[in-house]
């Protein structure tokens, strides 16, 4: 999701990290 820049580019690398994607 990149949609408010950073932040959601952030959360998205540390989910895809926690779930191996």
């Amino acid at each position: 999701a990149a949609t408010k820049g950073q932040e959601e580019k952030v959360l998205d690398e540390r989910y895809f990290a926690t779930h191996g994607f």
